[in-house]
């Protein structure tokens, strides 16, 4: 089940993946032992890349568009949850030239904050 949240939500903040699998599983919160279990069942099934804001889970498809800018629930639209290569992808499309205003638009975005712009300033420098 874990592979399955990964395949198709991926890439995925480990955060947002363990709390996928307790809910799924009928926990509302999830402790120590819930997320040792997701990332033990994750850990050498699929890549993982770390980055400052955590790891993030991808899928075994490789050619599949990561720059999901529709249908994300509010668990993902939080910046420190999408992955920097799928946010230097949306902000491309966005062509927002450093003000993300239109990027803010597509996410849903109401303000953002300090760190949020930081952020997204460094993404789209490097």
């Amino acid at each position: 089940m874990v592979l399955h949240v990964i395949d198709t939500e991926g890439p995925i903040h480990e955060e947002v993946l363990v709390r996928r699998m307790a809910r799924e599983h009928g926990f509302l919160r999830s402790g120590r032992q819930i997320r040792d279990r997701v990332i033990q069942a994750a850990d050498g099934q699929r890549n993982c890349t770390q980055e400052e804001v955590g790891n993030f889970y991808w899928p075994n498809v490789s050619s599949k568009s990561f720059a999901r800018t529709k249908d994300r629930d509010e668990d993902v639209k939080k910046l420190d949850y999408i992955c920097a290569e799928e946010l230097r992808e949306i902000l491309k499309r966005c062509n927002d030239k450093g003000q993300f205003t239109e990027f803010s638009q597509v996410l849903g975005i109401g303000r953002l904050t300090q760190q949020m712009r930081s952020r997204l300033e460094s993404l789209s420098q490097g």
